[in-house]
Order: C-alpha cells, then structure tokens, then sequence
C-alpha cells in the first residue's frame, strides 16, 4: 500500500479504503501493455492474492471462466474498473450478509453467490 508518511492518520477512513482500492487494481492492471483493466490472468491474480481467503472458503466453488464471465458486463473479456468495483460492492454486500436486504436490480453483476465464502441465502432473481 502507501508509504508510511503519516498522511493516511489525518485522512478519514473511507478516503485511505478507495486510495487502496485504486492501488490495488493499478498494481494488476499494470501487468501488461493495457494498463487500465485487468485481463483473465491478472483478475486471478488479484483475486487469489488480494480475496484469497474469502474466496478458498466458498460454499460452492466457481470456476474462474465462469465468475470471469458473470463479472465482465460488457463481453470485452477484461475487467474494467467500473466492473471492478461492481463486484468489490458486491462482495462487501455478500459478505455481510447485506445481500437479502437490496431489491435484486441494485445487486451489481449476477455473479455466482457461492463463490463467496459467508455468502447469505441466494437473493431472488
């Protein structure tokens, strides 16, 4: 993450989450010539590093063309950070069980809900 300058003490908590957010799929992007979205390989990537826990744990494993296919809205085969984000906001729903509590046009990507290890019940579609 950042340096350790102490400009993170002074900045609300929400800034230094999306400031670390960014640096996270800057550093994966980075990986090839296309350095604003993410390919199939650095996606694994970064989700295996970065929500390897969460995602090892799941209920009901996915495999990666599936969850790749479910996340990537419009079909270019990359996620971009729009997309990246959708899932992020969908993930932190998911995990909190938040899911069940938003009408189903609000729920982001349809990704497959086992890919989640505290995942919730499956919302209706």
């Amino acid at each position: 993450m950042c340096e350790p300058c102490g400009t993170c003490e002074i900045l609300p908590p929400l800034d230094v989450c999306v400031r670390g957010i960014l640096e996270v799929f800057d550093r994966h992007a980075s990986r090839d010539d296309d350095t604003i979205t993410l390919s199939k390989k650095e996606a694994r990537g970064l989700f295996k590093k970065e929500l390897g826990p969460m995602m090892e744990g799941s209920k009901s494993p996915v495999k990666l063309k599936d969850f790749f296919a479910a996340i990537d809205q419009n079909g270019d085969q990359k996620l971009d950070f729009p997309e990246f984000m959708a899932v992020l906001g969908f993930i932190a729903c998911v995990s909190n069980n938040r899911l069940c509590e938003m009408p189903p046009e609000r729920c982001g990507p349809s990704l497959p809900i086992g890919v989640l290890s505290k995942c919730g019940p499956t919302p209706p579609m």
